[in-house]
């Protein structure tokens, strides 16, 4: 090629574009530059595409992470997404440590090469992985590790909740302390945040149905299949009281509630609403937090950077800030 001249060469595979210079011919000392996938910047954009897609929501757009070909693959069905899976000639559960490391702190792994076009491309020094293909992955180390599975099914759960319903939120922050509890479990990076967890196997779990208060769920909790074993578990019932997520750590002669989290997808704070008493730490998760932590009526108040590094790269970006179009 001429001075001056410039290859544009597309893919949907990002790994062959990461690799690009070593199948093309000659010497040139160009670099290569790789952009990331195209998202639509306004919901209308992607309301727009067909009727089938007029009542869309911010939360379900942030799960394809607004990316426009994502989303009409799964109008047309998961199995087609589920297919990038099926091209990738590795087996996830023997990747679960570097998956997580990437998911918590962004950087790329060399043993994640070859699932790098589940992220989303748009930086060569960060990996941020798009909620759709997280969901997949940790289902496919379900066998592995249980927990992942329940986690991707409460990732997946972002699609069908509700503008301001609160219900995607509730979740995110449920997956990001099963991930982080999961991770260090595995040797990753310890974190303030988790409690209990010592030691101890971890299981994910969703609430009996019928528990609408901590005290209530508790006993209908499992036995766990060892001891000692941290249980996180998810409400479900809609008049849960005082909490949307909690922790107990299970010993073959106690039980204890090491960790309770309500998550608020706005910025409200707390107000007339207690804690439970028997819970060692209370979070108090805001989808828009401020810019100093506090400690009010025994929570923790988190501060926004506090909340989108513990998220780590890739929820932070599904994160409630992410869900409104942008504003000139």
């Amino acid at each position: 090629m001429s001075e001056g001249a410039y290859m544009v060469f597309t893919s949907h595979i990002q790994s062959t574009g990461l690799a690009l210079t070593q199948y093309m011919e000659g010497n040139s000392v160009r670099g290569l530059e790789i952009t990331g996938l195209p998202f639509a910047a306004e919901l209308q954009e992607l309301q727009n595409m067909s009727i089938a897609f007029s009542g869309l929501t911010h939360v379900k757009a942030a799960y394809y992470s607004r990316v426009p070909a994502l989303l009409w693959s799964s109008q047309h069905g998961e199995f087609l997404l589920a297919q990038e899976f099926s091209q990738i000639e590795q087996d996830p559960q023997k990747h679960l440590a570097a998956f997580l490391f990437e998911v918590s702190e962004g950087t790329p792994m060399k043993d994640m090469e070859a699932f790098r076009q589940l992220t989303d491309g748009s930086q060569t020094e960060r990996a941020i992985w798009i909620p759709c293909f997280m969901s997949h992955f940790l289902a496919q180390c379900k066998i592995t590790s249980p927990a992942c599975g329940v986690l991707s099914r409460w990732l997946e759960g972002m699609k069908a909740a509700e503008n301001k319903d609160g219900k995607a939120w509730e979740k995110i922050i449920a997956v990001a302390f099963g991930l982080r509890y999961v991770w260090q479990q595995m040797g990753g990076e310890p974190h303030s945040w988790l409690h209990g967890h010592e030691g101890a196997a971890i299981q994910c779990l969703d609430a009996d149905p019928e528990a609408t208060n901590v005290e209530s769920a508790i006993q209908k909790l499992p036995e766990p299949l060892q001891y000692p074993t941290l249980q996180l578990v998810l409400p479900s019932h809609a008049q849960f009281k005082a909490v949307d997520l909690f922790a107990v750590r299970r010993d073959a002669d106690s039980t204890d509630l090491v960790m309770v989290a309500q998550q608020k997808e706005g910025g409200a704070s707390v107000s007339n609403h207690p804690r439970p008493q028997t819970a060692k730490h209370a979070y108090w998760m805001r989808g828009s937090s401020t810019q100093n932590a506090k400690t009010i009526d025994g929570w923790f108040l988190p501060s926004q950077s506090e909340i989108e590094t513990f998220l780590g790269p890739s929820l932070a970006v599904a994160a409630p800030a992410t869900w409104r179009d942008p504003v000139d």
